[in-house]
């Protein structure tokens, strides 16, 4: 992307209507007034951020409060399947150590809705020999450590029975299939973090408190992530619905957030597979990934939605569980002499702009949840990526820092702030300006938000 097709995409000035100067308010702030942190009000539920904590990295209180702070309400993060089998849900892996059971009560204990994305088969289950490194894409960060290895390959016994008494089908007292390793971690993982299993009796945690929203594998029509078919994902699928509901009826169950990039008939592909019947998509939630252009994020959700609804799916929800833009003037990426014209990139102003403007086509197109990608920098896709709403704190394995935030920190509190329990109104989108209107019931306010579409 050219930088002038940046600027009339998203340029410069996202702002609520009694704000119109809000971004250029924001960096003043922030070029001025240092790292401190606004308080705000509690947090949205329709905000989440990825990697606020990681089981490998678990975050500490200034983390955690930073999170808070800017009003996310959510957690999205990587429960890997062949971590586990290496280690355990607290042990090493090949690397490093991992922790989830600490992960997942300091989430909660924060106030925090935890994601878990399940993926990764180890070696010894993995189908096949690994495939060809298709590379990267250049537009999206290389946000999980799982490379095109056997971590990606559908895992053995897949099409084994579910259940130990040769069938899918649920019911009461059925065991799972030992046969079936998939089927077997799932079941196992959710049985240990929901409300009333293992680590909530371990704990003490009261009725309720636990883990129950569930994704399974991370953008599965990207070969860098799934080796395999859209009919083995569809099989991967329902082992994972089943062995979740079976262990916990009242938890989610959330499509891998799909990346759009290559290939874009691969989710029409998986729709086929239920032959138009609702019972036969495996999933509660359907959830997508988009970076830098908030008009093509906006035509990717009209086009899921006219997707769900061919196959009887328009009641299905749909989350963005990634979403953001990395910035060129700004420390990683000025350490590492980023150019102004780098494609892929954002200044400090247009990502904070783009987060607002995102999140508002979001909520005005039916988006249930906005994740933006990420809190903060950490290690990212590359060493100059600037995803963060904040820089790192210092020490880093990454690009140490003092964790400050970024103009985007101040426009994310904004719009959790303000686009809260949000009714859409209307939509005035002109060659110059495009502007969104919601209502809120809470206080009878209406919102607006507006932008020029031109230099």
């Amino acid at each position: 992307m050219s930088r002038s097709k940046r600027q009339r995409d998203w340029l410069i000035v996202a702002a609520l209507l009694l704000l119109a100067n809000l971004i250029i308010s924001i960096t003043l702030l922030w070029r001025f007034a240092g790292p401190a942190i606004v308080e705000t009000a509690p947090g949205n539920p329709r905000f989440g951020l990825a990697f606020i904590s990681s089981p490998d990295h678990l975050a500490d209180e200034a983390r955690y409060n930073g999170a808070l702070a800017a009003g996310a309400t959510w957690d999205r993060w990587p429960l890997y399947w062949h971590w586990v089998d290496e280690g355990g849900y607290t042990g090493p892996h090949a690397g490093g150590r991992h922790d989830y059971d600490t992960l997942i009560a300091q989430d909660l204990a924060h106030g925090l809705t935890p994601i878990a994305i399940l993926l990764g088969t180890p070696a010894r289950y993995a189908q096949a020999a690994p495939p060809p490194d298709p590379g990267g894409d250049p537009t999206k960060p290389n946000s999980l450590p799982v490379t095109a290895s056997t971590a990606t390959l559908p895992p053995a016994g897949l099409t084994e029975p579910i259940f130990s008494d040769g069938t899918d089908e649920p019911g009461p007292g059925k065991q799972i299939n030992p046969a079936n390793p998939w089927a077997a971690f799932v079941f196992a993982t959710v049985e240990r973090y929901r409300p009333g299993g293992l680590l909530a009796w371990q704990q003490g945690w009261p009725r309720g408190v636990g883990l129950r929203y569930w994704e399974v594998w991370n953008e599965p029509d990207y070969q860098l992530f799934w080796g395999g078919t859209v009919e083995e994902y569809d099989r991967l699928l329902e082992v994972a619905y089943k062995s979740i509901k079976a262990a916990d009826p009242q938890a989610t169950v959330i499509l891998g957030g799909l990346a759009f990039y290559d290939q874009r008939d691969w989710f029409p592909a998986l729709l086929r597979q239920t032959n138009g019947d609702p019972s036969q998509a495996h999933f509660d939630v359907f959830s997508f990934h988009h970076y830098l252009s908030v008009y093509n994020s906006e035509q990717l959700i009209q086009q899921a939605r006219a997707s769900l609804t061919a196959f009887n799916l328009q009641n299905i929800p749909i989350w963005i569980t990634e979403s953001g833009v990395s910035v060129w003037d700004d420390f990683p990426a000025t350490a590492h002499n980023v150019a102004s014209d780098t494609p892929f990139r954002a200044t400090l102003v247009e990502q904070s702009a783009y987060l607002v403007q995102n999140t508002a086509l979001s909520f005005y197109n039916g988006v249930e949840r906005y994740y933006h990608f990420q809190l903060h920098d950490d290690c990212g896709d590359g060493p100059s990526s600037a995803y963060g709403l904040r820089q790192n704190f210092s020490p880093h394995a990454c690009n140490p820092a003092q964790g400050q935030p970024r103009p985007a920190y101040a426009a994310y509190q904004l719009a959790a702030e303000q686009f809260a329990g949000l009714i859409p109104l209307w939509r005035d989108k002109q060659y110059e300006q495009d502007r969104v209107a919601f209502y809120r019931p809470a206080d009878q306010a209406r919102v607006i938000a507006l932008w020029a579409t031109q230099a």
